[in-house]
């Protein structure tokens, strides 16, 4: 029987549901044994040095543990992105996917203004910097970069104080628009009125206790476990280990209180959006929508107009499609049942505007992002 090394920190809720992929891949291998090491990552290096089995999975978040991997005399996976190892096997997130989501996510919100908070010491954190960037530049936006590395605290205080709301932010981990949601108050900044904040990781526990509650993109370390274990299976049985690391994109943007807002002045707009929104996964007339605004349909599609630069028509579908975005991202539900809890008819109307959005269809925007068990 196989003995499994699991050494990963699940004191802060990220290791834990790494933990919980590899559990759900041994269910379908009973004759792992696993021996769990749940200690802090300043001490997974003394105790990975004695222990002697014939695969292990790790955090190697450190020199020092990166040091006793490559002296063990067997299969070691890393699944972390904290630092790159080209020598060793690697199952870590799609970095420059988390990025880019987070970037659609608050461009499909209509922000004109935004700002990205990182620590350029950590790979994975530049990697999701940079691909928030490139898709704010691809839609003609240049957002506020701000490196934790280089700022402090009551720098990112006095930059938050210059800045013209309303405003999203964009920070590359949970912990960090945490602090970023401590900075906002500081500088009498309402969330997510005047700065929408939106983190990633989505830290279950983390995301819910702060007030108001973050919104965070998913990176499915569910997922990450399940890959690395089954990478691991795979060169138990002497295949070759992978030239490249392998990348899991992100599962979705998990919104909560801290985006909650629309990036628009017009109040009786606000309240449409919030409608179309709230009613998205049924059939609803545009004067239903007018009505919710209080003023009358041809108002809506000018003032909307003005706003949002479509009609009330285009902003409903459009709102259709993002929802539809991410159920796909999920493989749960299929198309035609999706179609359905986005307000469509069918499936092929779906199709439809789904294409004539983003250029693809809904099957093929799924197989490109949702990876298969």
């Amino acid at each position: 029987m196989p003995r499994i090394g699991l050494f990963i920190e699940m004191q802060f809720g990220y290791g834990t549901e790494i933990a919980q992929g590899v559990a759900e891949f041994a269910r379908l291998r009973s004759d792992w044994s696993i021996d769990l090491f749940d200690v802090p990552t300043r001490d997974l290096a003394s105790e990975m040095a004695p222990w002697n089995g014939q695969g292990a999975i790790a955090t190697l978040a450190t020199p020092e543990t990166l040091e006793v991997a490559r002296k063990l005399s067997c299969p070691v996976i890393n699944v972390t992105g904290t630092l790159e190892y080209p020598d060793i096997p690697t199952v870590r997130g799609d970095d420059a996917a988390i990025g880019r989501a987070a970037g659609e996510y608050l461009l499909e919100r209509r922000f004109q203004r935004l700002l990205c908070a990182f620590d350029s010491a950590g790979a994975a954190f530049r990697k999701r910097g940079e691909g928030f960037i490139r898709t704010c530049a691809q839609a003609g936006r240049a957002p506020l970069v701000l490196d934790l590395q280089v700022i402090g605290y009551e720098q990112m205080i006095k930059q938050f104080r210059e800045l013209v709301p309303p405003i999203a932010a964009f920070c590359c981990d949970d912990r960090l628009a945490t602090i970023a949601l401590r900075a906002a108050r500081a500088a009498n900044l309402e969330v997510p009125d005047d700065v929408a904040i939106l983190g990633a990781g989505n830290h279950a526990v983390l995301c819910e206790l702060v007030h108001p509650t973050l919104s965070s993109v998913d990176g499915d370390l569910h997922r990450r476990g399940v890959e690395a274990a089954a990478l691991l299976d795979r060169l138990l049985k002497g295949e070759t280990p992978p030239a490249n690391a392998i990348e899991v994109p992100p599962r979705e943007v998990v919104s909560r209180q801290s985006t909650n807002v629309y990036a628009v002045s017009d109040p009786a707009i606000i309240l449409a959006l919030r409608y179309i929104r709230e009613h998205i996964g049924s059939e609803f007339k545009i004067t239903a929508v007018a009505a919710a605004a209080g003023i009358s349909r041809r108002s809506l599609e000018v003032r909307l107009r003005k706003a949002q630069g479509h009609s009330v028509q285009e902003e409903i579908w459009h709102q259709r499609v993002v929802e539809a975005k991410r159920l796909l991202r999920r493989r749960e539900m299929s198309i035609t049942d999706i179609a359905y809890a986005c307000g469509f008819a069918s499936a092929s109307s779906l199709s439809v505007i789904f294409h004539r959005q983003t250029g693809m269809t809904p099957r093929s925007f799924r197989a490109a992002v949702a990876p298969r068990m």
